[in-house]
């Protein structure tokens, strides 16, 4: 409940549970993350952490309608309960998993009064042959590279500076030309120049952590990191 209670304490919490997953996840480890996750980025991140082990990955998504929700609060212990307001907000923010989207791979909806498929997903998890292998954005570099920082931030600020100039031509459906890279941005929507500098802070900070394991520092070349941001553009966009 508190740690939901503004978008300061919701960022440290959704913090805290990617580094604890980061911490202990494995291929011979499984982590539930028993938590809302109800962010399309966030998941993105989630499923990243687990290509970077080379692990299985799944997403259980359990559905109930707003009023047995609050129902079931109102049946917990008062100190346990979640304020009524709060959980109202959260459900209309909530962006669904979609059984297309890889980060969202594969997708167990099940309703709150459904038993759960406990050997579907044990099967799935248990097969090595369904880990994702692991991205060229989450592989470790042997050496380390004093100008991968640099080539993060300009690479990162050309690619923010070419979609802001080309909204000014393009229309709705198309897609964008980007430096640096041979994939391209869907244009669905006007974007701002606040989302876009928020959108790449985000990447530069993930982009960071998942090049930092074990005191090494991953190294990408230009094109592999506009290819990552503009990936990470489309999905959050």
């Amino acid at each position: 409940n508190q740690g939901y209670k503004d978008s300061k304490s919701e960022k440290s919490t959704r913090g805290l549970i990617r580094a604890t997953i980061e911490r202990h996840c494995t291929k011979n480890i499984w982590v539930i993350a028993d938590s809302l996750n109800y962010i399309k980025g966030f998941r993105y991140e989630l499923f990243c952490v687990a290509r970077s082990a080379g692990t299985t990955h799944c997403v259980v998504h359990c559905v109930a309608p707003k009023e047995k929700v609050l129902e079931l609060n109102q049946k917990q212990p008062t100190e346990a309960q979640w304020d009524s307001s709060l959980i109202s907000e959260l459900i209309m923010r909530f962006e669904y998993p979609q059984a297309h989207a890889r980060w969202d791979k594969p997708l167990f909806t099940i309703n709150f009064d459904d038993k759960t498929p406990l050997e579907d997903i044990t099967n799935y998890l248990s097969n090595p042959g369904n880990a994702s292998s692991p991205h060229v954005a989450t592989l470790q570099a042997k050496v380390a590279d004093t100008n991968y920082l640099y080539d993060l931030d300009k690479v990162t600020k050309d690619i923010v500076s070419s979609v802001l100039s080309a909204q000014k031509t393009v229309q709705l459906g198309n897609y964008i030309s980007l430096p640096q890279s041979t994939k391209k941005l869907q244009y669905k929507r006007e974007i701002s120049l606040s989302e876009l500098r928020r959108l790449r802070n985000q990447y530069i900070d993930l982009a960071k952590q998942l090049t930092q394991t074990n005191n090494k520092i991953g190294q990408l070349s230009s094109p592999q990191i506009a290819d990552n941001f503009i990936e990470y553009l489309q999905t959050n966009l």
